[in-house]
């Protein structure tokens, strides 16, 4: 009994279907047809370092290996200028080298700065609130001569 008579290699469908080859070129347990890294034993699927290439991460940071710089060092991932397993020159820890805990790189101490006018601006708009009543003063006046 043939159940793919079209198929000269098989005379049931099989995991893969009539026309569709069964063979685990890697022998992996999946056979090719569902095998998305069928030359690779350890993956059925790429993962995110693609077929051939594991996805560990050796350091446990979240950051496989593959796309590691430094796959040893659960602080950083990629050598900045000390290399894998030193911290950065003035730094506290954080890998940004600044030594102050703010993330702004300057090591200073002070915040970055937030939105508004920047530090070396001075008094940057201020000019804007203090005529902002003789504005107004204004155009009442206008609006009392075109009423005569």
């Amino acid at each position: 009994n043939d159940n793919c008579p079209d198929d000269p290699d098989k005379t049931d469908p099989g995991v893969c279907g009539c026309g569709v080859s069964d063979v685990d070129t890697d022998g992996d347990g999946t056979p090719d047809c569902n095998d998305n890294c069928p030359a690779d034993p350890d993956k059925t699927d790429p993962g995110v370092c693609g077929c051939g290439v594991s996805d560990v991460d050796t350091d446990g940071d979240g950051t496989p290996d593959c796309n590691d710089g430094c796959p040893n060092d659960p602080n950083k991932t990629a050598p900045g200028t000390a290399g894998c397993g030193n911290p950065e020159p003035g730094g506290n820890g954080d890998g940004n080298g600044d030594g102050d805990g703010n993330g702004d790189g300057d090591g200073n101490g002070t915040p970055p700065p937030g939105p508004g006018p920047s530090p070396d601006c001075g008094t940057c708009g201020a000019g804007g609130a203090a005529l902002m009543p003789l504005m107004l003063f204004g155009l009442v006046g206008l609006r009392r001569i075109r009423r005569r």
